[in-house]
């Protein structure tokens, strides 16, 4: 298999890049960050695809760790040759694998090949085996230290398609554990002789509850017979206890009958007695509304009397008597008496203080009118002469003016005084003839006018109460007549049936009470009656008495408590069968499960049987298979350990000591005398030991048409010498396989100008 050339569309941090392989030796030296891994992983994902993972670390998810940092279409082409036959794959990845697109082209026909799996077919190898020779990604082998040599290396030779002993010892594995883990509990055996154990004690469990059903069986017997009897017992009590009952029923049947007749009798009595009072002729409703009237309007005209008694105007008119003892004045009296005193009220009073005061005040102004005056006067007659004529002539004219009213002041004064005393004599001579008219019939002389007021109000009373007497006469009369009338006929009445006590209220209210008993009576005496009637009937009564020594001499109360002790000997016995035919149906449930249990522990020592055959079948089956793998595997060991050998020597540059290889690939080397595991050498010495192993695989597995080696700086361990030898061997295999070299540094380039384009 040859590479020809590529073109990335977008994947991880390459965009739009084509490459051109050269047939033998492609040589791409850059440096760090410009995407080596990245086109070495371009390579393997066209020729084999994306693996779908749900890994999180991104460097276990090639599909999140290449998806195109600027976006776009996530893919491109690789063309090759297989079998000098040239072909084109495009591959585009998605999200998941169910998205990814492949399409394969044979370029002869530009017709696209249908198998998808063209590639893996033809070079009789899988990614996984891809991966693990003719691939060596960067860093491969700086996990040597984290992981064995065989779970790097030592599966290779199970990846053949055609003979996968790997698959079909895993296949074998997961059947034995399925049937039984390696280690601890688990797998079909397990939960079959679980499941068996389970089953034999369910069988021991439903035998158990088998022989107990027996036992309960005879104890529920004996319950039924005694719960038998105790039911008899307390039959023959109750019969005895109800022909007891039945006799009691009947003499207190006979006893109510007798208080219903006696009832009867005393309401008899009791009615004849109130008969007897009224003399045999009761009062009908009317006779008691009548009473009922005649005691209303007596009360009435009594209230009414009394009234009038109260407001009599006899009374008043002696008060009025007392009042005007001498002589009643007349309307013409009190007139003349109000026109004086309405005259006093119009004529302003002026007492000597009050004219003493003005005629002071009048001559208080009038002196001091002249002293301000002649002050003036003065200062006039000194202006005129000194300072200023005009105003010394007004202050002498102020002066002349208030010298004039000064006089005149003091001279008005005695007129004024003489006119207030006549004033004054005339209005006391008014008041005392006033005050001496209501002195006859008043105290209050201080208050002319209300005193006036009630002499002629009193003099209107009294001629009212005069006028109000005959009526009061005449009223008086009437109910006088009337109460007399109603107090005869009432005691008249009364006289039947009372003695001397004649108290018209109680009287009425006894006869009232009597004729309401009567009436209660006649209506309990009707139903006693029909009680009577209807109770001879309902129970058939028998005219002879009950003879007392017909009840059974039996202690009702010793009764009662056999009968008690019965029935709760009866309940436990009854609770106790309860309990016993649970335990049966707990038992039957257990106990019909027998014969499944039974079926079932045939059927499960049938399939543990078959599952132990199986088990041992399989465990044999391994061990062939082992052994056939290890037969397998030592086919290859000696041509294996001389390809080893012989790139060993190419790149170490000397002999290494005698090498061994075991079936499981681990690599022995023989140094001073003994064996030495790998992990005793340096790191670049390892690094050249598994790249040997790794191309002696290639010289050893693939025949024919060889994949291309692609190499992400392998080298980068190794020290100048064997980085030398390392690029001769790079040189050297080239001419028999294609060789994709990605390295970073010119040290470890073979040549200075790498064989590289965009």
């Amino acid at each position: 298999m040859k590479l020809l050339r590529c073109y990335i569309q977008n994947y991880g941090k390459l965009h739009e890049f084509s490459y051109d392989f050269d047939p033998n030796l492609s040589e791409i030296l850059q440096q760090n960050g410009w995407g080596k891994s990245t086109f070495a992983s371009f390579i393997k994902a066209m020729l084999f695809g994306l693996p779908q993972t749900s890994k999180h670390d991104i460097d276990q998810n090639e599909r999140k760790k290449f998806t195109p940092w600027q976006g776009g279409v996530f893919g491109g082409w690789l063309e090759f040759t297989m079998k000098d036959n040239p072909y084109r794959i495009e591959r585009t990845f998605g999200k998941t694998q169910s998205s990814d697109t492949v399409t394969i082209y044979d370029l002869k026909t530009n017709k696209p090949i249908q198998d998808s799996d063209f590639i893996q077919k033809s070079l009789g190898i899988n990614a996984d085996t891809f991966a693990r020779s003719t691939f060596v990604g960067q860093g491969i082998f700086s996990d040597a230290s984290d992981e064995s040599i065989k779970a790097k290396l030592g599966k290779l030779i199970q990846d053949d398609d055609s003979f996968d002993l790997k698959s079909i010892d895993a296949k074998l594995d997961k059947k034995q554990t399925t049937l039984k883990l390696h280690k601890g509990k688990g797998g079909k055996i397990y939960e079959l002789e679980e499941e068996l154990d389970e089953t034999t004690f369910k069988i021991s469990e439903a035998t158990t509850a088998k022989n107990q059903i027996n036992l309960l069986d005879a104890e529920s017997q004996k319950n039924k017979a005694q719960i038998e009897k105790i039911t008899e017992n307390i039959q023959t009590l109750r019969d005895t206890q109800s022909r007891i009952n039945a006799k009691k029923v009947e003499k207190e049947v006979r006893e109510h009958h007798q208080t219903i007749l006696k009832d009867i009798q005393n309401l008899k009595k009791e009615r004849a007695e109130i008969i007897a009072f009224f003399i045999n002729t009761p009062p009908t409703d009317a006779d008691i509304a009548r009473l009922d009237n005649l005691n209303r309007e007596l009360e009435n005209a009594k209230i009414k009397l009394s009234n009038l008694d109260q407001n009599s105007p006899i009374e008043k008119i002696k008060e009025l008597d007392d009042y005007f003892i001498d002589s009643i004045p007349s309307e013409q009296d009190i007139a003349q008496m109000n026109q004086k005193l309405q005259y006093l009220n119009s004529t302003p009073t002026q007492s000597t203080n009050y004219d003493s005061t003005t005629v002071s005040k009048a001559k208080k102004f009038g002196s001091i009118s002249l002293s301000i005056s002649a002050i003036l006067i003065v200062l006039g007659i000194i202006l005129l002469i000194t300072f200023s004529k005009i105003f010394g002539g007004i202050l002498l004219g102020l002066g002349i003016l208030g010298s004039v009213i000064g006089l005149f002041k003091l001279l008005s004064k005695d007129k004024h005084i003489n006119k207030t005393i006549e004033n004054n004599k005339e209005q006391q001579s008014i008041r005392a003839e006033i005050v001496q008219f209501v002195s006859k019939y008043h105290e209050d002389t201080e208050h002319l006018e209300d005193a006036l007021y009630n002499i002629h109000y009193k003099i209107k009373e009294y001629e009212r109460q005069k006028n109000a007497t005959q009526d009061y006469e005449k009223e008086h009369t009437e109910l006088t007549s009337q109460i007399t009338k109603i107090t005869k006929e009432l005691t008249q009445y009364y006289a039947t049936f009372f003695d001397k006590n004649i108290d018209f209220t109680q009287n009425y209210r006894d006869i009232l009470a009597k004729t309401e008993k009567l009436k209660l009576l006649d209506k309990d005496l009707e139903q006693k009656t029909i009680e009577l009637n209807k109770f001879e009937k309902s129970k058939n009564l028998s005219l002879s008495p009950i003879e007392e020594n017909t009840l059974e001499s039996v202690d009702e109360e010793v009764l009662r408590q056999k009968i008690v002790d019965q029935e709760t000997l009866y309940k436990e016995v009854m609770q106790q069968q309860t309990e016993i035919q649970k335990q049966i149906d707990e038992y039957s449930r257990i106990a019909d499960t027998l014969a499944f249990y039974k079926t079932k522990e045939e059927s499960l020592e049938e399939q543990l049987s078959i599952a132990k055959y199986q088990l041992d079948v399989t465990i044999r089956t391994r061990e062939f298979l082992d052994t056939a793998k290890n037969n397998l595997t030592a086919r290859y060991l000696a041509p294996l350990c001389q390809s080893f050998t012989k790139y060993a020597q190419k790149l170490l540059g000397k002999s290494i000591g005698q090498a061994s290889i075991d079936t499981n690939l681990n690599i022995l080397i023989d140094e001073q005398g003994s064996k030495k595991d790998t992990k005793f050498f340096s790191q670049g010495t390892r690094d050249i030991i598994e790249l040997c192993l790794r191309l002696a695989l290639i010289d050893v597995l693939f025949d024919g048409d060889l994949p291309p080696l692609i190499l992400d700086d392998p080298f980068y361990n190794l020290d100048d010498s064997k980085t030398t030898n390392a690029k001769t061997l790079l040189r050297d295999l080239s001419q028999e396989v294609q060789v994709v070299y990605l390295v970073c540094h010119s040290s470890r380039a073979t040549e200075q100008n790498a064989n590289s384009n965009t």
